[in-house]
């Protein structure tokens, strides 16, 4: 097949983070991939760099005429068989080209919360929407009212092998946070209120004035860093909470902590949390949105209340107490990461997909041809 995988992101976050990794995957199954994204944006650049046709396009609202009918003359030009776009912004641009072009269009919904209206309009147009978890499916089938046949719960999965890296690694990560015998808790994603970071900072200094010494370690961008600082500095956490900022070395802080948090309470499939399953390591995190379906709680991490650091400062005293705990969790979640995550199952999920779309596009034109053979015939 021929795909066209389009994102408009401004950022770079997780799920450009899978995109890139899908599209590279793709390519190796034998499908031709080319990638659109905004100008400029680092989403571009890490298409590229991976070797694949990539294009950028400028972007100035939902009815930004260029971008339409350059996106339409891409899909043309490129000869693609299907377009999917990843990012709500897109929505409508990507409908209007993909009737432009005459071409198939599959969306992909990542939040839970109802479409704006005019978006809600043109998603109902689409051949199939992939909900990344149940939660976003509900919304789509309660709010949204998206027939239910078109609506496809395909978790947004993470590339497992990402974190695999040699011990050493791992204690040369140690060593630059300066955290010595203490245990180590990692986070990892982009600073966004949503995400949590604040109240696991709380939650670190409920467990220092208890006495637990630790360092914790949060990596990722955004525009809550100059809020998370100054929480840090309030609560005189500075010894012992690190902000990162992006780090290409997941896996190191994989390997170098002892467990990991992510306290997000609405995020709908976080690749983090199944990175740090798959490296081995127990979880601690909210039971919202779609982390449920992957935390089991008590058998593969702990799950806890949104928005509550008193509850997740609790949890981490269990883990960071109890390290055949630690260890029976952290095998436990590698198993399942093995078992039910796998990149692959995504990419096999996509392409049946992909088929079952194209197949029903073939068959409606070849509806419409015979209808127009037939009104001819008629005359």
């Amino acid at each position: 097949m021929r795909l066209m995988q389009w994102n408009g992101a401004r950022g770079w976050a997780g799920a450009e983070v899978r995109l890139v990794e899908a599209c590279r995957r793709l390519r190796e199954r034998g499908h031709y991939v080319v990638g659109v994204a905004r100008a400029g944006a680092p989403l571009l650049q890490h298409l590229r760099a991976a070797g694949l046709p990539a294009f950028g396009t400028a972007a100035h609202g939902a009815a930004d005429l260029p971008r339409i009918a350059r996106a339409a003359w891409l899909a043309r030009r490129q000869r693609v068989d299907l377009i999917h776009a990843h990012a709500g912004r897109d929505y409508v641009p990507a409908v209007l080209a993909a009737r432009l072009a005459n071409r198939p269009l599959v969306l992909h919904r990542h939040l839970a919360g109802p479409l704006r209206p005019l978006s809600r309009c043109f998603v109902r147009q689409a051949a199939a929407v992939i909900a990344v978890s149940n939660p976003v499916r509900e919304a789509l089938l309660r709010d949204d009212r998206i027939p239910a046949a078109r609506v496809h719960r395909i978790p947004m999965l993470a590339d497992l092998e990402r974190t695999c890296c040699a011990p050493a690694a791992g204690q040369r990560v140690r060593a630059e946070l300066t955290a010595g015998d203490r245990p180590l808790v990692v986070s990892v994603g982009h600073l966004h209120a949503s995400k949590g970071h604040a109240e696991l900072i709380r939650a670190v200094g409920l467990l220092r004035a208890a006495g637990q010494e630790l360092v914790l370690a949060i990596a990722g961008e955004g525009r809550e860093r100059e809020t998370l600082a100054r929480l840090i500095e309030a609560n005189g956490l500075q010894g012992c909470v690190r902000l990162l900022g992006a780090r290409e070395d997941v896996s190191a802080l994989l390997a170098a902590c002892d467990c990991f948090a992510l306290l997000s309470w609405e995020d709908p499939f976080p690749g983090a949390v199944l990175e740090a399953m798959a490296a081995g390591k127990p979880v601690v995190a909210c039971a919202a949105g779609g982390v449920p379906e992957m935390v089991r709680h008590e058998e593969t991490g702990l799950l806890v209340a949104p928005r509550s650091p008193e509850a997740a400062a609790a949890a981490l005293q269990r883990l960071l107490a109890d390290a055949g705990l630690r260890q029976r969790l952290g095998e436990a979640a590698a198993d399942q990461a093995r078992r039910e995550f796998h990149f692959d199952r995504m990419l096999e999920a996509w392409e049946c997909l992909y088929a079952d779309v194209l197949a029903a596009a073939q068959e409606g034109r070849r509806r419409g041809a015979a209808g127009v053979g037939t009104a001819g015939s008629e005359r």
